[in-house]
């Protein structure tokens, strides 16, 4: 008959964690199984981007200055933005904060009244997609002055996305529940800088 070899302390440590080790590490496997099958759930941002660009950046005394206003969706879920905030049915506000010399630049265009928002006052641009509007900012701003012009783009508003864009699964919360109340707005880039010359003298 075989004597038994006692079991020291260290390999009953030794034991212990390893069995410690695999129950934690199936526990993480199922947690990570879980949410993957649940999907995210983070708030996603839905700001939506907005560029300016021209076909020159001199211009001549009394010449239009036409800007080209891109907006575009860099999500990848559908976003619903007001459009009162973009130039896509006209200007009927400031849409654009303008410089001279670094001086602000008086918005001399209509000022529309507006009702309660419907679903109709919003476009919906695809993930990825962008729309295009052509602006002729000297009918919007005072540009009669010889300097040196720089535009931004510059919209905010709680009513900017339709409510529905808030989170990606969940569309249905109230803005608040995205940005606590904080007014949304249109990413910008660059400010686009354009030069008018052979215009008044600024008094």
């Amino acid at each position: 008959m075989q004597d038994k070899k006692p079991i020291s302390l260290l390999h009953i440590s030794l034991y212990g964690l390893l069995l410690v080790a695999a129950i934690l590490i199936a526990l993480g496997v199922k947690s990570l199984l879980s949410a993957r099958a649940q999907g995210p759930t983070e708030k996603l941002p839905t700001s939506a981007v907005a560029s300016l660009s021209a076909d020159k950046v001199l211009y001549k005394a009394n010449e239009p200055i036409t800007l080209h206003v891109t907006i575009t969706n860099g999500n990848y879920f559908p976003l619903k933005v007001l459009k009162w905030f973009t130039p896509v049915e006209g200007v009927g506000g400031p849409l654009f904060t303008v410089t001279r010399d670094g001086e602000p630049v008086t918005y001399i265009g209509p000022m529309i009244k507006r009702l309660a928002t419907t679903d109709k006052d919003y476009i919906t641009l695809a993930a990825g997609e962008s729309t295009s509007s052509d602006v002729i900012l000297s009918d919007y701003y005072d540009l009669s002055v010889s300097g040196n012009y720089e535009v931004m783009y510059d919209v905010s508003s709680i009513q900017l996305y339709a409510e529905e864009n808030t989170t990606q699964t969940n569309r249905t919360e109230p803005p608040d529940q995205y940005n606590a109340n904080l007014a949304q707005t249109i990413s910008v880039g660059r400010p686009y800088r354009l030069q008018r010359v052979g215009g008044q003298p600024f008094q």
